[in-house]
C-alpha cells in the first residue's frame, strides 16, 4: 500500500458538495484507505501570474489515503470522478472549474510523465494546496527531503479563510 496525498479544490457549482462526492467515492473504492481530510479553505483561484480576482473564490481541501493502485490509474480514476461531477475533459488551464483533483504526493516517487508530475508542480508555492495538507500531513517529506509543514511556513497562507464546514458527507 502507498501513502498518497491528494489535493481538491472547486469554485463552480456547489464546491463543497462537489469535493464532499470526491471524498465519499474515494472511501467507497475498494483499493482505496481515505486516512484523513483536512478542513475546507476558501480562496482566490490561482493563474499563471498570482490571484485570478475576477473569479469566484475557490473551495480546497486534502485528503491522505492508503492505496494498491499504480498512480497512473489513480490518476485516471480521479479523472473520472471529476468527469462524472461534470467538468469537461478539454478544460482551460487557468479556468474556472467544477471540481479539480490532483495527486500532490504518491508516497515518496517522482513521477514525470504527460499529464502526471507528482509530486504536484505547484505544491511548494500554492498555499491552497500547502495548507489544506499541512493539516492532515504536515510531517510527509517530499522526495527531495522537504516537509510539507516547512514549505507551508515559507509560502505562508495567502488570502485564504478556513471555512466552518463539516467535511464528513
Amino acid at each position: 500500500m502507498t501513502k498518497v496525498a491528494i489535493g481538491l479544490g472547486a469554485n463552480l457549482g456547489h464546491p463543497v458538495k462537489q469535493i464532499k462526492a470526491v471524498v465519499k467515492a474515494l472511501r467507497e473504492h475498494s483499493s482505496i484507505a481515505v486516512l484523513a481530510v483536512s478542513r475546507f479553505y476558501c480562496g482566490s483561484l490561482m493563474g499563471p501570474d498570482g490571484p485570478l480576482l475576477d473569479q469566484p473564490k475557490c473551495v480546497n481541501a486534502a485528503l491522505t489515503l492508503h492505496t494498491d493502485l499504480a498512480a497512473k490509474d489513480l490518476f485516471k480514476l480521479l479523472k473520472t470522478l471529476e468527469k462524472g461531477l461534470g467538468r469537461p475533459v478539454e478544460h482551460a488551464r487557468w479556468a474556472s472549474r467544477v471540481i479539480d483533483c490532483d495527486i500532490l504526493l504518491y508516497g515518496r516517487e517522482s513521477i514525470d510523465d504527460p499529464g502526471l508530475s507528482v509530486p504536484h508542480r505547484g505544491l511548494v508555492s500554492r498555499p491552497f494546496v500547502l495548507q489544506p495538507l499541512t493539516d492532515i500531513a504536515g510531517d510527509w517529506v517530499l522526495p527531495d527531503g522537504r516537509r510539507v509543514d516547512a514549505l507551508a511556513e515559507v509560502c505562508g497562507c495567502g488570502d485564504l479563510i478556513v471555512m466552518n464546514e463539516e467535511v464528513n458527507a
